[in-house]
């Protein structure tokens, strides 16, 4: 795994959020942070994956220097990225963002391409329910990624890492 993979942070503590912070975990990505808007759900993931680190309000998030997985609804993501802008936490160059949604592209991440990060759609062409297991969910499957050459890099082998496939 490159230095970058090695901080990996996630915003949405629901079923894809946390199948995928849970799969990658196990095949050795480290999470610093969890983010969502639901307590319970963040404790209970970072408690999962490894770390103490977790919040519900955006005043509190840290520096996203890495790998940022956003695993939000699809109305709420440009909001978000904006948020994550003018927190000022990007790490220029040094940053990489994906977003789950299948239904839409990179281009709702365009606010924090502005701050220098690398963005993608990064979609797991696979239902996920509470019962899914995080050890087997995604073996086997297509990811389907559109972005930056350099996001999309770093998802690919993401999803080698998860026993999966990956198509531009």
């Amino acid at each position: 795994m490159s230095d970058k993979l090695q901080q990996c942070h996630l915003i949405g503590a629901g079923r894809a959020g946390s199948a995928l912070a849970q799969a990658m975990t196990k095949v050795g990505y480290q999470f610093t942070w969890v983010g969502s808007r639901n307590a319970e759900s963040a404790e209970k993931l970072a408690k999962l994956i490894g770390t103490e680190e977790w919040w519900t309000d955006f005043r509190d998030i840290q520096e996203v220097d890495g790998f940022l997985i956003i695993a939000i609804p699809d109305d709420k993501i440009k909001m978000v990225a904006a948020t994550i802008r003018d927190a000022g936490v990007i790490k220029p160059g040094r940053t990489v963002i994906a977003h789950l949604r299948g239904a839409l592209g990179s281009n709702v991440l365009e606010s924090l391409r502005g701050a220098g990060a690398s963005g993608m759609a990064f979609h797991p062409c696979q239902t996920l329910t509470p019962e899914s297991d995080s050890d087997k969910v995604f073996r086997g499957i297509c990811f389907d990624m559109e972005g930056d050459a350099a996001a999309c890099e770093i998802g690919a082998r993401v999803a080698i890492d998860l026993g999966a496939v990956s198509v531009v």
